[in-house]
């Protein structure tokens, strides 16, 4: 039969509509955590490619071990948990222009972060602001100006190095406010490395998208 399209689109909102295991938004599907059963606490949103991957069945030779269902549960309610945890924030649920304010917080704080990166720096404050902007982008209604991923290597693959085991492929998208975009991927890096390497355009665009945001509230009040 499937799951009640109401008790779906609520759980779609409770999860930010984004893939409990990637964590990529929209395009979502609501796949069966156990086969069989309809009631909505057994569904979990996963995007195309990882709904794909979840159904992609044991054959010999497959070196990543398939997904149980109590490992599908614990990103479901690891998901809903990260949504409620930025949804007791105020200041971001306040409204239109609480999430722009909330926005170029983050922003401004990422772009100091990438100004003052340098060789010797960590890379700390990078990846929570990028977070950050990416749910309230989605509160807004706009794509998320940056998205980064790091594939690590799959189960029973040994990397050259074991400091790289979890570092197989990073993935980095820059979006800016035309619809235009930059992308990357490369082997044996973190999306976070790959952000840092084309920090000119990521601070380009942040600030671009801020600008947009601001222009839009004032001409909306």
């Amino acid at each position: 039969m499937g799951f009640d399209i109401e008790e779906a689109e609520k759980l779609l909102s409770e999860c930010g509509r984004r893939c409990c295991i990637c964590g990529r938004l929209h395009r979502v599907q609501v796949h069966h955590i156990e086969p069989g059963d309809d009631n909505i606490e057994n569904g979990i949103p996963l995007c195309p490619n990882c709904h794909d991957e979840v159904h992609t069945a044991y054959s010999p030779g497959r070196t990543t071990r398939t997904y149980s269902p109590a490992e599908l549960k614990h990103h479901q309610t690891r998901t809903i948990e990260q949504v409620r945890q930025f949804a007791e924030q105020k200041d971001i649920v306040a409204g239109p222009s609480a999430n722009i304010t909330e926005f170029s917080k983050f922003a401004k704080s990422l772009i100091l972060a990438l100004e003052n990166y340098n060789e010797g720096s960590t890379m700390l404050g990078i990846e929570g602001p990028v977070t950050q902007i990416a749910y309230i982008s989605e509160l807004l209604g706009i794509p998320a100006p940056i998205e980064i991923q790091t594939i690590p290597y799959p189960e029973g693959e040994v990397a050259p190095n074991p400091f790289l085991q979890n570092r197989f492929e990073g993935h980095c998208v820059i979006r800016f406010p035309d619809g235009s975009e930059e992308s990357g991927k490369c082997a044996h890096v973190s999306g976070i490395e790959l952000l840092v390497e084309a920090r000119d355009s990521a601070i380009v665009a942040l600030r671009q998208w801020v600008i947009e945001l601001e222009l839009n509230s004032r001409y909306n009040k």
